[in-house]
């Protein structure tokens, strides 16, 4: 297993791979999985990258997605000729028995340069990946595997209208379902692709770096593609625009590079692919019973809501709980959880401590415990969701170990462009005008407004205080806006939560209620309205220049040795 930081250009990542096994590397079966870039739209990956997020698959050998793509692929590489089998980390696909004919047998082999996987998709996710358009297929030769999957390729359409769909002839029927496209997922390309593509790289990698190019192993590889590809034009439109003319003239180099490739489409009809890529996806995906995807997703999976090297006795018993509980130790006796919430890698360090989750919560990587020996009900509301990371910070010379624990909506888009920070919508709402200074000090570094570069994260010493902390500012914002019911009050310790559930709703009260059997509290809520040195306020992006990945590792690896 070869981990590679490198910037985001393909052709970058296939010099590094030759600079380190040279002439043998066109010899080889590679299985390339991209880790996942930055992860906005699920920043609970950010910092260890979707391929190493936490899958939850009822089996002792598979625990993330790493484990999953290679229980999946590795298959194919038994007749794969020399080459590279690309695939993304945020999705999943299961395979019909009857069409995985030795699929590896047409990888490389018989002239095929590129072979593309493809699935069966609605029309309306089509919107959003590529799309194959298939011809018949070739004619068999006397060694080729009478495979019904195989096609030609006619071209390859990036994130088509309905109506380019419709023009290039890629949308078909069938007797059972609705109007369906072939969509994207991994490929393969030859050890002749490689070399063609580094030498590219060799020509062109002053300027490419110079201009700061990504090129992209989807858009930019595979729409050269096919016996009656996009134009040129086309292409140069949708890779580049009009960003130039020596921009325009590398890809029009690119496109002269592999427009001629030869290219053959595995049409895997009956195989299933799912897309986790977004929150509401992880939601939908292990926690939807109305959706007819999820359903299937946790049946291919081999789903399982509860999963931990634990033993049982430290989680909410299976028949009491629908919620999905990966490797976390819980006090069942000190946990209300809905049953449409997530809680991976946590841990409850001190009994007194109680936690509620409302509907559509997850948690990550986070510690409960009591601050200063005071037991509080930590009560999230609905559809936040919040996430620990270590960080290094250098303070009189000396690098030190905090902890920011980073927090949103997962209705938040996180990438989402605003005209300035003040109209920023944070955790489903605008943000409020007591919180100016906040998005002054954001705007002062000269950012574009977007959540991710919204400094509004702190980080504390332990992670029990950056979670209780955390949500304290959670409470806040949602009181600032005058909607919110919640309070934070001092009682005792037999008080109780609001959480409620019923057969006509499993919606739980959305109000954060923290409870102490001290004044403690009040004196938080002084420290809360003040917001002090703004210096000490984080953005996301801020955060993930500084964190500590093996710090994440090792606590991890206390919860699921």
């Amino acid at each position: 297993l070869l981990l590679l930081k490198i910037p985001l250009r393909c052709t970058n990542l296939l010099a590094k791979l030759h600079a380190i096994y040279d002439e043998p590397m066109f010899n080889m079966r590679i299985l390339l999985i991209h880790a996942g870039g930055y992860s906005q739209r699920m920043p609970t990956c950010s910092a260890m990258g979707k391929i190493f997020s936490t899958i939850a698959v009822d089996s002792p050998s598979v625990n993330d997605m790493l484990d999953l793509k290679l229980a999946t692929f590795l298959s194919f590489s038994v007749n794969m000729a020399p080459g590279i089998f690309v695939t993304s980390s945020d999705d999943f696909a299961t395979f019909d028995n009857n069409e995985q004919l030795d699929y590896g047998n047409v990888m490389g082999h018989f002239g095929n340069e590129f072979v593309l996987l493809a699935h069966k998709s609605s029309i309306e996710v089509g919107k959003d990946h590529g799309v194959y358009v298939l011809e018949p297929p070739p004619p068999l030769t006397l060694t080729m595997v009478d495979n019904p999957c195989l096609f030609r390729c006619k071209l390859v359409l990036q994130k088509p209208s309905v109506e380019r769909m419709a023009l290039f002839g890629a949308i078909q029927n069938d007797n059972e379902q609705q109007p369906f496209v072939y969509t994207d997922s991994s490929f393969y390309f030859s050890s002749s692709v490689s070399r063609k593509l580094l030498a590219y790289h060799d020509k062109h990698f002053e300027t490419l770096k110079r201009l700061n190019i990504e090129v992209d192993a989807y858009r930019d590889f595979l729409q050269p593609l096919g016996s009656s590809p996009l134009s040129l034009d086309e292409y140069l439109a949708s890779s580049c625009g009009s960003n130039g003319a020596e921009r325009r003239e590398l890809f029009a180099e690119l496109y002269n590079t592999l427009t001629k490739c030869s290219t053959i489409v595995l049409a895997l009809t009956n195989s299933k692919f799912y897309h986790l890529g977004t929150m509401n996806e992880l939601f939908e995906h292990y926690l939807d019973e109305t959706s007819r995807q999820g359903v299937e997703f946790r049946r291919d999976l081999c789903f399982r809501r509860i999963k931990s090297a634990a033993a049982d006795d430290d989680l909410p018993a299976a028949s009491s709980t629908r919620s999905v509980i990966l490797f976390s130790k819980l006090n069942s006796n000190t946990c209300k959880l809905s049953p449409k919430s997530i809680v991976e890698y946590c841990s409850m360090v001190d009994d007194s401590a109680q936690l509620v989750l409302n509907d559509h919560c997850l948690l990550s990587n986070c510690m409960i415990g009591a601050i200063n020996r005071t037991p509080f009900i930590y009560n999230v509301p609905a559809n936040v969701c919040m996430h620990t990371l270590p960080i290094s910070v250098v303070e009189s010379e000396r690098t030190t170990t905090k902890y920011a624990t980073i927090f949103f909506s997962r209705n938040d888009d996180l990438k989402r462009v605003y005209a300035d920070f003040g109209s920023v919508a944070f955790l489903d709402k605008r943000m409020p005008h007591h919180l100016h200074e906040i998005c002054a000090y954001s705007a002062s570094f000269g950012a574009i407004a977007t959540i991710w570069n919204l400094k509004i994260f702190r980080a504390y010493d332990t992670m029990s205080e950056s979670f209780y902390k955390s949500l304290k500012f959670i409470h806040s914002y949602h009181m600032l806006h005058n909607e919110s019911n919640s309070s934070i009050e001092t009682t005792n310790s037999e008080s109780t939560t609001n959480y409620q559930s019923s057969s006509s709703s499993s919606s739980i009260s959305s109000s954060i209620v923290l409870l102490s059997t001290t004044s403690q509290t009040n004196e938080d809520e002084e420290e809360t309205d003040d917001l002090g040195d703004l210096k000490g306020f984080y953005s996301l992006f801020d955060l993930l220049k500084m964190v500590n990945v093996y710090e994440i590792l090792a606590f991890r690896n206390q919860l699921a040795p």
